[in-house]
């Protein structure tokens, strides 16, 4: 990755520091330095302290280029940049800016789990979801994803491309530890005993040694559920996975299991749109400490031409799924969109460019009717 050496501080006291490069977009021919280039110098603040003393950021990432959308901040920086990116890829420029622009609260969550004490659980709260897709094209997608700059990826059991994301992660020759995996056990596999067998097919197809988050697919397995999160609570004390969670839960599911369990679960991934917001089920589920997470979050491209999301879209430079997974973010849902194309997964990672106001959320909002795109479990027995 390129870097930049700059010069930060006033006067006397200043310190020469080394940065990644950030692609921060321009805004037509006079940048916010005053330079009339047709390029805006930008930088964005991540991670856990500023050196810039603004309180959001652990570094400054500064950088030439043009994403439509997103103005730069501008820079308290003096000169002596001695080297500048050219010539971005796509991949490039959505790596960078992914892994840069946004706060620590907005790019990842930490999952907590009632009833344990164990090593904090960070999860990035944009993922690449691979629902059913053909084990070539869960590779290649998964691949594209982790290139682009995605460190999430939500597999499962039942979808039949575990062993293909796995062998995906080991292609990129990114660090294991650095990607976020999630699969889940499904129905036909509920029960002590063969949960335990399923967790370790799981691990086998992978070809890992842990998950950073194993999932309860559904509650239909009525008489065998509560079985099953026995087995899921050994498996996180084992270490093998480091968070346990559940899927499809409704409210009534949630209070049973915390009557019968030793620890609570620390996520729940269901269908969250605006069009089925689910008020009830996010209320109890933040009251109760568990993080929220979003599948099917595009509506599976069965709501994109929503009058309502056209309009709001376009005021933003933005297309309606954008907008979509940028509601997710900003109602602190982690999010899984799907896609199995190079240029939708690039373009379902620029959603951190840009803030829907609160009087577009609002009308977002408005669109709830309980619709759902396929099953909803969270309303079974």
């Amino acid at each position: 990755m390129t870097l930049l050496t700059c010069c930060i501080g006033s006067g006397s006291h200043q310190q020469q520091q080394r940065y990644h490069l950030l692609e921060a977009a321009s805004f037509g021919k006079k940048s916010q330095l005053g330079i009339q280039i047709g390029i805006g110098i930008g930088l964005a603040s991540f991670g856990k302290k500023s050196q810039l003393g603004t309180g959001i950021g652990s570094g400054i990432w500064i950088g030439e280029g043009a994403d439509r959308g997103f103005s730069a901040k501008k820079t308290r920086s003096r000169s002596g940049i001695r080297r500048r990116s050219s010539n971005w890829s796509p991949q490039e420029r959505a790596r960078v800016f992914m892994s840069a622009v946004g706060t620590e609260k907005e790019m990842e969550m930490e999952l907590k789990h009632a009833g344990f004490e164990g090593p904090p659980v960070q999860i990035p709260k944009l993922g690449l979801g691979v629902y059913l897709a053909a084990p070539r094209d869960a590779y290649q997608a998964t691949l594209a994803a982790l290139k682009t700059g995605y460190r999430h990826v939500d597999t499962a059991a039942v979808y039949g491309n575990e062993r293909d994301v796995g062998q995906a992660v080991r292609d990129s020759h990114i660090s294991r530890q650095e990607v976020f995996i999630t699969t889940k056990l499904w129905n036909s596999d509920q029960g002590y005993d063969n949960t335990l067998r399923a967790f370790n097919r799981s691990l086998a197809a992978l070809g890992f040694d842990y998950v950073d988050l194993y999932l309860v697919h559904s509650p239909m397995a009525v008489d065998k559920r509560l079985h099953t999160w026995k087995a899921m609570e050994e498996i996180l004390k084992s270490g093998r996975a480091r968070a346990i969670g559940v899927s499809n839960y409704g409210v009534h599911h949630l209070k049973e299991l915390f009557a019968n369990c030793e620890i609570r679960p620390s996520i729940n991934q269901v269908e969250l749109t605006p069009f089925n917001a689910r008020k009830a089920l996010v209320k109890f589920c933040e009251e109760e400490n568990i993080a929220l997470e979003a599948y099917s979050p595009l509506t599976r491209g069965k709501r994109l031409n929503d009058k309502t999301l056209v309009q709001i879209a376009q005021k933003y430079h933005k297309s309606t799924a954008q907008l979509l997974i940028r509601w997710c973010l900003q109602r602190n849902f982690v999010t899984l969109p799907k896609s199995v194309t190079p240029t939708r997964i690039l373009e379902n990672s620029q959603v951190f460019d840009f803030s829907i106001s609160p009087e577009d959320m609002t009308k977002l909002d408005g669109l709830d009717e309980g619709w759902v795109s396929g099953w909803d479990p969270t309303k079974g027995r």
